[in-house]
């Protein structure tokens, strides 16, 4: 119950913060991937991650139960059902477990794997100029509570003036960015190298 009641405070604020967005900013988008500009001649940034602490499958199905009853939610799509596809540049593959786009809100889940397509990260991208909507919220709070990862920290950095941050949480290291002027949030979760 008391994790419904966390889910609306995030989406209200999340919309807050995402309606008070420039409205010249409204016909942009932006994608960003958290990785280095380094050469990929031999070992990409992907390589150097540890592999990601559970399987994609494993994710998936966990992912899929939707154990916390959450409405709204965009299941993810079968993992073995996805081709793999170059990922920024050369630097590793990826798989799009989500990827919506309804009106001007557009979200994706990817999977990122490295060269010998070792599965390594989990990126969530969403781009919302006026406002996310309820799907897309569902998205990272379910892949929080999926992977044990308190979605308090993301409830509190939305609150906070902050354009990024990062913690870690379960195993987890989770790198936070705001781009508020183009209503745009990635969040990045790796294997914590210090566990």
């Amino acid at each position: 119950m008391w994790k419904k009641k966390l889910l609306i405070p995030m989406f209200l604020i999340f919309n807050l913060l995402l309606t008070s967005c420039d409205v010249e900013s409204q016909g942009e988008t932006k994608q960003v991937n958290k990785t280095s500009n380094e050469s990929n001649e031999k070992t990409s940034v992907i390589d150097k991650l540890p592999d990601f602490p559970i399987s994609l499958n494993s994710f998936v199905d966990n992912y899929n139960a939707n154990e916390n009853g959450l409405e709204n939610l965009t299941l993810v799509t079968d993992p073995s059902e996805l081709e793999f596809e170059v990922f920024n540049k050369n630097q590793g593959f990826m798989k799009k477990l989500i990827n919506e786009n309804k009106g001007d809100v557009q979200y994706d889940l990817l999977a990122i794997f490295d060269n010998d397509k070792k599965f390594k990260r989990l990126i969530f991208d969403v781009t919302a100029p006026n406002g996310a909507t309820p799907e897309s919220i569902s998205v990272i709070t379910n892949t929080f509570y999926t992977l044990g990862i308190d979605p308090n920290y993301l409830n509190d950095f939305l609150q906070s003036d902050k354009s990024d941050m990062e913690f870690t949480d379960n195993g987890y290291k989770v790198n936070l960015m705001f781009e508020q002027s183009l209503g745009f949030l990635n969040v990045t979760i790796d294997k914590n190298e210090q566990n």
